[in-house]
Parts: C-alpha cells; sequence; structure tokens
C-alpha cells in the first residue's frame, strides 16, 4: 500500500482493551472506501496477533460522524453486476471476519452511523451510542434504489425481530438513539462527553460475565418463525409497501424478500442471499437515476449564488416575518428551529395567533416523535415574538414578506416597510409567480431586494427558490443562499421572470388537464393516469390543494406573461366563482372532510362546468400522459432558452424538491433523454392543432437533430 495516514489508529488501554479511533484523512467524514477496506484488513490481523488483548472499542474522530457508509462515488462507479460483485463479497469478508475476532468487540456511536457505517457496527458484539440529537443509525440504501449489501438486512433482523427490521430496512428511515435502544439496537446510551469512558466500563462489565460467544452464536442461527407469523409479518408488510411505492420503485420490496428469505437459514446462508438480491439492483435505470439524484443534491450544497467566490455572505443574526398565516408560521418556525431570532408581524392579535399557533404545533410534533424534549421546545420559542408594531424592524437583518399572492397588497406592505427597516437589512419576498424586478419598483434598496420562494408546507419542502431581480446584489444573492441552507434549506439561484422555476413549469400541467376537462375527461381518469406515472398526488388533487382561486391567480400572472401560448382556464374560473376553492372550504374538484385531506369524489363538482363540456373525447392513457407531461419538459427547455434556470440540474432539482416529480425517473428532463428526444418532437408534431403551447422549442430541435441528449449516456 502507498504511504498515507492511517485511518485507523489505536491504543492498548490498562486493562487491555484497544480503543481504536476511525478518522479517514483529509475528509470531512468517515466513509468505506476501498482504501478503508485494505486498511480494515491489515487492523484485523493486527488485533488478532495481539494475544494479551481482551476486548477492543471503535470511535470516531470526526465531529457528529460515526460512520457515513459506503464511499458513494466508488459505488457509483460500478457498472456491471460482475464488478458489483467483487465488492460486495469483499465487505461481507471483511466484516464476517470482524465479527469472528477472539475477543468482545464494542462500536462507541457518536453521530450518523448510516448505511455500511451501521452494517459494520452491527458487526461488533455490542453497540453504545450517545444522547447527542445528531447521533442517528439507518439504512439509507434503499433511497438510492439498492438494499443494504454488507450483511445488513440479515444482521439487523436477527438482533431485532423482523418486525422492526422491515420497518427500518424497508423506509431508510432513521432511528434516533432512544428509539434505538429501545428496540435492542443500541444496548446503553450517554453523553458525548461520557462516551468513552462508559464504553470502557461497559465492556469491562461484559468480561465479568462472558456470554457474548453465546450471544454470537444465537445471533448467527436462524430465526424460527410459525408459518401464521410468517404470513402475517411479511404478507401485511408487503401490501403497505407495495401501496406505498406503486411498483416504482424495486429496493423496498426486495428488502423485504430478502429479510424473508434469509432469516430462516443460517446468518452465512442469508449473507449469500443478501448479495445475489443486491447486485441487479445496483445496475438498473432507478438506481442509476436515485444516485444522480443523491449527486446534484449535493452539487447543490455547494453552491454560493455566484461565481465569484470572493464575495461573503453577511450574517443573519435576526430576521422578521410580514404575515402570519399558515406560510409566514412555517417560515417563522424554521427559523427558531435554528435558533435565529424571529419578530412575526401581522395587523391584527388574531392573525399573530395563527402563525404562533403554528410554531407551536409542528415544534410539539416533534416533542411527540421524540425528536426534541419539552424544555428545548420551550428554548425555542423564546426565539419568537409576535408583534404588530413596525417600530421593532429596524434591528432585523432579515425581512421576508409572506403575504397574500397579490402585487398591489406586497407594494403597500414595502412602501410600509421603507421608513422603518434598516439600511443594510435584505427585503425577501415569498412571491410564487410575480416578477421580482416589478415588485422591486416599491423598496427602499433594489440591491437589497430578492426573492425567496418557500414552498407549502414549509416543514416538509426542501426547495427555496432563491430569485434575483435585475438589480440584486451578489452580496445579497450570497447571503440568502447561505441563509436558506442555515435553516435546512436545499436553494437553488434563478433569475426573474414569470413563474420563476418550478410554477412556470407547474401551471401549464395543471391547466393542461383543465382543458382536458373541457373535453369530458374525468377528474379521476386524469388525476389516476399521473399517479400511475408517479406524481404523489394528481393535478387536479393538487389544485384543490394549492386552492382554486390561488392557483387561478398565479395562472392569470403566467397568461399575461405568455399570451400566444397560455390558454384561460375557464374551468378554474368557473370553480373559483362557484366559490369551490379546494381544500380550504371544503369543496373544489372534489369534497373534503373536516380537518381531512382525503379527496371524495363529488357529482356536484361538474355543475358549474356543465356549459364548458362541449363534448367527450376519447384519449387513450398514453395521449393523456402526453398532454399533461410534454407541456412541463416544452417549459423546462423554454426556461433554460431564457436563462431563468442556469443549468439542467437545477430544472430538475427544482421538480423533484418542488412538486414531487416522481424520483425514480430521475428528474423532468432525465425522463425526457428516456423517451428520446426526437420522439418527443415527433410527439408534438402530433399536436401541432392545439397551438403554440405544443409547438417544440428551438432548444429541442437541434438537439434532436444533432442526437443530443440533455444528460451524458
Amino acid at each position: 500500500m502507498a504511504n498515507h495516514p492511517k485511518s485507523f489508529t489505536y491504543k492498548v488501554n490498562e486493562e487491555s482493551i484497544a480503543i481504536i479511533t476511525f478518522d479517514l484523512p483529509d475528509e470531512k467524514i468517515n466513509k468505506f472506501s476501498q482504501r478503508v477496506m485494505d486498511e480494515l484488513k491489515e487492523l484485523i490481523i493486527e488485533l488478532k496477533g495481539r494475544s494479551e488483548l481482551k476486548g477492543s472499542i471503535l470511535v470516531s474522530g470526526k465531529d457528529n460522524i460515526f460512520i457515513a457508509g459506503a464511499d458513494l462515488k466508488e459505488l457509483a462507479s460500478i457498472q456491471s453486476e460482475e464488478d458489483a460483485r467483487k465488492v460486495i463479497t469483499e465487505g461481507h469478508k471483511v466484516f464476517t471476519e470482524w465479527s469472528k475476532l477472539p475477543f468482545p468487540t464494542l462500536a462507541a456511536i457518536n453521530g450518523a452511523c448510516l448505511g455500511g457505517g451501521l452494517e459494520f457496527a452491527l458487526a461488533f458484539d455490542y453497540r453504545i451510542a450517545t444522547t447527542n440529537p445528531k447521533t442517528m443509525l439507518g439504512f439509507p440504501e434503499v433511497k438510492l434504489g439498492i438494499i443494504p449489501g454488507w450483511g445488513g438486512t440479515q444482521r439487523f433482523t436477527r438482533l431485532v425481530g423482523p418486525y422492526l427490521a422491515i420497518e427500518a430496512v424497508c423506509s431508510g428511515k432513521n432511528i434516533y438513539t432512544m428509539d434505538a435502544y429501545d428496540m435492542g439496537l443500541v444496548d446503553h446510551f450517554t453523553s458525548l462527553e461520557s462516551l468513552v469512558d462508559q464504553a470502557v466500563s461497559f465492556l469491562k462489565d461484559q468480561l465479568t460475565h462472558p456470554d457474548w460467544k453465546e450471544r454470537r452464536k444465537e445471533l448467527s442461527g436462524p430465526l424460527l418463525l410459525s408459518d401464521d407469523q410468517n404470513l402475517f409479518t411479511f404478507g401485511l408488510a408487503r401490501a403497505y409497501i407495495q401501496g406505498e411505492t406503486k411498483g416504482h420503485y424495486p429496493a423496498p420490496i426486495i428488502a423485504l424478500d430478502t429479510i424473508e428469505e434469509g432469516i430462516s437459514l443460517s446468518l452465512e446462508e442469508g449473507l449469500k442471499i443478501e448479495i445475489e438480491n443486491f447486485l441487479p439492483l445496483k445496475v438498473n435505470d432507478v438506481s442509476r437515476n436515485l444516485m444522480n439524484i443523491f449527486f446534484m443534491s449535493e452539487g447543490l450544497k455547494r453552491e454560493t449564488g455566484t461565481k465569484n467566490k470572493d464575495i461573503k455572505a453577511h450574517e443573519i443574526k435576526g430576521m422578521a416575518v410580514i404575515g402570519a398565516g399558515i406560510m409566514g408560521g412555517g417560515i417563522a418556525t424554521a427559523n427558531i428551529y435554528k435558533d435565529i431570532s424571529v419578530l412575526l408581524k401581522d395587523i391584527s392579535q388574531d392573525r399573530i395567533e395563527v402563525g404562533v399557533g403554528q410554531a407551536l404545533k409542528l415544534l410539539g410534533d416533534r416533542v411527540k416523535k421524540n425528536r426534541m424534549t419539552q424544555k428545548e421546545m420551550d428554548i425555542k420559542l423564546t426565539h419568537l415574538t409576535g408583534t404588530l408594531s413596525d417600530s421593532s424592524l429596524q434591528d432585523v437583518d432579515l425581512i421576508i414578506e409572506a403575504v397574500v399572492e397579490d402585487q398591489g397588497i406586497k407594494e403597500k406592505v414595502f412602501k410600509g416597510l421603507a421608513q422603518h427597516m434598516s439600511d443594510k437589512a435584505i427585503l425577501a419576498s415569498n412571491t410564487s409567480t410575480i416578477s421580482i424586478t416589478k415588485l422591486s419598483e416599491s423598496v427602499k434598496s433594489k440591491e437589497n431586494f430578492v426573492g425567496l420562494h418557500f414552498f407549502n408546507p414549509v416543514h416538509k419542502m426542501p426547495l427555496v427558490e432563491v430569485i434575483r431581480g435585475k438589480d440584486t446584489s451578489d452580496e445579497t444573492v450570497v447571503t440568502v443562499v447561505q441563509y436558506a441552507k442555515r435553516i435546512g434549506k436545499t436553494p437553488i439561484v434563478i433569475n426573474d421572470g414569470a413563474g420563476f422555476l418550478v410554477n412556470r413549469i407547474l401551471l401549464p400541467y395543471l391547466n393542461e388537464a383543465t382543458l382536458l376537462i373541457e373535453d369530458g375527461v374525468d377528474f379521476k381518469t386524469l388525476d389516476k393516469v399521473m399517479t400511475r406515472f408517479g406524481m404523489p398526488m394528481g393535478p387536479l388533487t393538487l389544485l384543490d390543494v394549492i386552492g382554486i382561486d390561488t392557483a387561478y391567480k398565479a395562472g392569470s400572472v403566467i397568461l399575461k406573461a405568455f399570451p400566444d401560448r397560455v390558454v384561460d382556464s375557464k374551468v378554474l374560473n368557473a370553480l373559483d366563482q362557484a366559490k369551490r376553492l379546494g381544500q380550504k372550504n371544503g369543496l373544489g374538484f372534489y369534497k373534503y372532510k373536516k380537518g381531512k385531506t382525503k379527496a371524495i369524489p363529488d357529482e356536484t363538482a361538474y355543475e358549474p362546468l356543465k356549459n364548458l363540456i362541449q363534448s367527450r373525447k376519447s384519449y387513450s392513457k398514453e395521449e393523456l400522459l402526453d398532454r399533461m407531461t410534454l407541456p412541463m419538459i416544452l417549459e423546462a427547455t423554454r426556461i433554460l432558452e431564457d436563462g431563468i434556470a442556469s443549468s439542467v440540474r437545477d430544472v430538475d432539482m427544482g421538480m423533484i424538491m418542488g412538486t414531487g416529480f416522481p424520483p425514480f425517473r430521475g428528474g423532468l428532463l432525465r425522463y425526457a433523454d428516456s423517451l428520446g428526444i426526437k420522439n418527443i418532437v415527433d410527439k408534438c408534431s402530433q399536436y401541432s392543432d392545439l397551438g403554440k403551447r405544443f409547438e417544440p422549442t428551438q432548444m429541442l430541435l437541434d438537439m434532436a437533430k444533432e442526437g443530443k441528449t440533455f444528460y451524458p449516456a
């Protein structure tokens, strides 16, 4: 091996216990690469040769990271089952050798212990974990289209039982320390400060009661379930997973099969099944797409908002939210959760109480789920102050306007803020469609004005669109990009234009669905086509969630900007006039029971539309899919042509994070690649009678002619 600093170092204490530190040189995280695996093999040989050793403890040299998992760049480079077999078999061999060390072993876990990191920890006899909120264990592999491949499906199931194993492995959800302790995944918990001392003390106790050999034997055998237990546990899980994934994501079902097939055998035989089931998943399109999304997401995390790396962000010590509705309350909560002081301002105490109530609910939910203590919640809430006064705004560094989506109202708010806010403060609008450049005419300082479009619900949606107006400064953009990351969001910087990125692509799709209604297509049919395609909900259900009135106003902005190709939605207008506003009042395309979100078919919804449906045309499912997806692809290329988005990556990540566009398809433009660009151009010609909205862009025509794709092959 080449000379380089070691990843694993150790010292032997006076009790003859080796304290091993894993600290991968020149990296922020610990991860398993081929080099690390080679070092681990050498370490195993060395430890076996130390006859005086009575035990070993592994700790991490990284802050808040135990082992993040496998090196994903190396994993992504695997393109064949043959290469995958070599890597997975090698990992199995190394971890199995570790599990057979001639003394008890303990993993002392602080921070993230995920994927291959957790699989390695399961090869230890014992595990203890810190109560650090950043300590989390889990198997995120299914989110990358694969399954745990280094023993996780087998060792974990034997340790915690099939029910808990299925839930964790097939969902990819993180497990926090107290839940891990309750399920038996970790044997003890402690504070970070006491981790090493507690680890040594715990292992010494095990040495006085040498049952670790019996434990190894027990965890190497089969799990014997009765036929009834097996049928109930796996049958129920299979039905649930198929309902959740709709068959689009094979990994969770394969993970379930692997657990079921392996646990009735010895651990050794179960591990062989895991290898065979892993291999085909690694090289399929779903895994490639999900892996690519991961790398695109990581790339976004490194973006600063400008190519000029010398520009530094200003610190946001305190901020204000103008408008205390559900959106404003969600934005305020995201800030106080990260310990940023927030002034929540509105025109009445009742409205402020709505926003504060939102914070109480969201933080309270975290307490209920053991993600936060009541004391921590109380401390977070001290950062939130409701106010009716403008005078207190002069000391904040950032003001986010989150009032109703009406240009006139927003401009009135901006003019009112001008005399109270600091000259250096950044003013951001949470507008979803209105031009930032136009809005800037009403602000105090154009260079300090920016669009900051959050998506609803704020606590669930990761995306924030950072919209650069004509006069927005680089310093402002860099500052809000860093701020968005600080509160846990993924910012995408785009240039100003009606609808920006996500809504400009989304609205033609929603509008096309309403035009198909005029052709007599049933609501449920349209929704079913798109949910089967992989969208989280159908277009008409989504319109009900957005609000019919809100969607119609947003569509009017797009219509005004692009009158040559946008068709006014008579359907939305009719429902708006009939006060069928969607979930907000229980009646839209569907009806909703009070406080519920389940869409219930309602024939009375057709009453306001009866004069609009002139005939009932017959469409195939393929035609319906074309009619709703092609407008999105076309608008995405127009956005790239217009320079609204700077890259294909930004378009696809914006649609995935902002609309739930199916990740297994890799993004809107990766989906376009899978269709074939020439095929898309040909499809557009089939709908030429529908006007300019289906006219292929010059970008698509050029790509089709030159045989190009949006992504490299």
